[in-house]
């Protein structure tokens, strides 16, 4: 996302905070902050301008954002794995073996993204539960994967996020 910002006329500079509750874009002119406001919200962030000063302590840009994805992908990944083993009796080391496969799978598909292009969401979620699946059959077999794979792909098409909150 940050990139795609970034590609934008005008744009100079996107960052986010660690939540990704706020973004920083630094713009050259009103022109270029209405585009990006644009953008944002057809992509549905509810993205809004801050006028006010935030209390942010990083700001993170698109060369730092392999670190957000690996902590996005644990979070999915401990999202997805507590719905999974509500429905199954398993061990502490299986649950944890399985949040390790998906986490590392996630945070694999979201770097293999091409920024520039970008797959269409739905094409993203195939690969990312994709991956998941492969990652975790070794670890339960492939109708329990299947269903996990489900899982994650339900979690993925849920909001998330609250409404971003642009900072100009």
């Amino acid at each position: 996302m940050l990139a795609r910002l970034e590609e934008l006329d005008g744009v100079d500079r996107a960052e986010v905070d660690f939540a990704a509750d706020f973004m920083r874009l630094s713009v050259r002119d009103d022109a270029a902050q209405t585009h990006a406001l644009q953008t944002l919200n057809a992509l549905g962030y509810g993205a809004a301008p801050v006028q006010q000063s935030t209390d942010v302590a990083r700001w993170y840009d698109r060369r730092s954002v392999g670190e957000l994805s690996r902590v996005e992908a644990e979070v999915i990944s401990g999202r997805v794995t507590s719905r999974y083993a509500e429905r199954h009796e398993m061990s502490g080391e299986l649950q944890q073996a399985l949040r390790s496969a998906i986490a590392t799978s996630l945070h694999a598909s979201f770097a293999a993204i091409d920024m520039a292009a970008g797959p269409s969401p739905a094409d993203f979620r195939r690969d990312c539960v994709a991956r998941a699946v492969s990652a975790t059959t070794p670890l339960i077999g492939a109708r329990d994967s299947a269903e996990l794979g489900a899982i994650l792909d339900d979690d993925m098409q849920r909001p998330h996020h609250k409404e971003s909150r642009i900072h100009l």
